[in-house]
């Protein structure tokens, strides 16, 4: 073999090591980024709100969907009920608000609650917009601009992430309204 022939081979060797490490640490990149949410919980109970929305409802909100959910040790989507909004279901409304208490049963604020899509090639959620944490025991509202972070044509879901751990569970009920 010439001296030419086998640098070609050694540099082919090296570029499939290259491609194959890079595979076996690509799930772990997603582990990593902070928007990566996971899959559903099978353990959690996702049900419709049998309550309205305790809070107040003005006219220049149209309810998208509830959420009353039970048992999350971990991540939990409105795509398990059937539940999901495109940009469409806003009309001239710029804004996503979810109203709700939520409850920890370890008294903590780790819960991330917002919207997500959902990635089939992976099968794996990515929060599109979330909160850092959701007051537990308390009724709480939160906005986000949709101009800024939802792409036309896109389904998005809503969802509960339990960030204390499986060795807790949150309940309670969500409201997502398309809101002035």
């Amino acid at each position: 073999m010439t001296t030419k022939r086998l640098k070609r081979l050694v540099a082919f060797i090296c570029a499939l090591t290259c491609v194959f490490t890079s595979f076996a640490g690509a799930s772990n990149i997603y582990e990593t980024d902070p928007n990566y949410l996971g899959r559903d919980d099978p353990t959690a109970i996702l049900e419709d709100a049998t309550e309205p929305d305790p809070g107040p409802t003005p006219r220049s909100q149209s309810e998208l969907f509830s959420m009353k959910v039970t048992n999350v040790k971990d991540l939990l989507t409105s795509n398990v009920g059937g539940k999901s909004f495109t940009l469409s279901d806003f009309g001239d409304k710029p804004n996503l608000k979810i109203t709700g208490t939520l409850t920890n049963s370890n008294g903590y604020d780790l819960v991330r609650v917002g919207a997500c899509s959902y990635s089939p090639i992976g099968n794996y959620y990515d929060a599109v917009v979330a909160t850092d944490s959701w007051p537990s025991g308390e009724y709480y509202s939160v906005s986000f601009k949709k101009t800024l972070n939802f792409l036309r044509g896109g389904v998005y879901y809503g969802f509960v992430k339990n960030t204390a751990g499986s060795a807790s569970t949150v309940s309670g009920t969500l409201y997502f309204y398309a809101s002035t």
